[in-house]
């Protein structure tokens, strides 16, 4: 996987999208988390996600785009299961109620 600063540019452009979607989806709020976390689990999704696409071979054939609606889906996906991550390590971190 050949990674150059276009690559790099799109991951955040199209996370940051796919990060406030995201956001506003699980938290119910326009806001979502704010719009740096948003940020950082969008483009984090998108590196997930377009790295996942390519590895399993899963191409919409609209690759034509410059910032590939392909892009935006990896992003959504990958920032979905960042976001199962984190939501399960916090989880796990929770202690039980004293009693």
């Amino acid at each position: 996987m050949d990674i150059d600063i276009g690559h790099v540019v799109a991951w955040l452009l199209v996370g940051g999208v796919a990060g406030a979607l995201i956001g506003r989806v699980a938290k119910g709020r326009r806001e979502g988390f704010g719009f740096w976390r948003n940020t950082l689990l969008g483009a984090t999704g998108a590196v997930l996600g377009t790295f996942l696409f390519r590895v399993l071979g899963v191409s919409f054939g609209l690759d034509n785009l410059k910032i590939t609606f392909n892009d935006l889906v990896a992003a959504i996906i990958g920032s979905l299961i960042v976001l199962l991550i984190v939501w399960l390590i916090r989880r796990g971190k929770k202690e039980p109620p004293a009693e």
